[in-house]
């Protein structure tokens, strides 16, 4: 019963900081509706960056956090949701919803 419980609290507790997530992002968006990136983005960095992000996570491997950095670097000035579900899942070493949103990052970022 206490599993249970504590499950619930979780579901919660993931479900309120996406919504929290999506709702920083779009504040983000709202405030620099079509901004251009900063800085033009090295797909070659971004590849390397999400294979090693990847190999880490699979491996469950907290220095994935580590290796985020940079490429959170590459698109501050319009994080998306998916970005910051993939830094919150690290934040709490959540690797399974981390590989999920590694995904989502992919292709929210057309990073293909």
């Amino acid at each position: 019963r206490g599993r249970a419980i504590d499950a619930a609290l979780i579901d919660v507790l993931k479900s309120t900081a996406s919504e929290t997530l999506r709702a920083m992002a779009d504040t983000t968006m709202a405030i620099v509706p079509n901004a251009a990136r900063d800085n033009a983005i090295d797909l070659e960095t971004v590849h390397d960056l999400l294979s090693q992000l990847h190999g880490l996570i699979v491996e469950h491997d907290a220095v994935a956090k580590d290796v985020l950095l940079p490429l959170m670097e590459h698109v501050r000035a319009h994080p998306r949701p998916s970005l910051l579900r993939l830094q919150s899942a690290l934040d709490v070493y959540d690797f399974d919803d981390a590989q999920s949103a590694l995904a989502e990052v992919v292709r929210d970022y057309n990073w293909q």
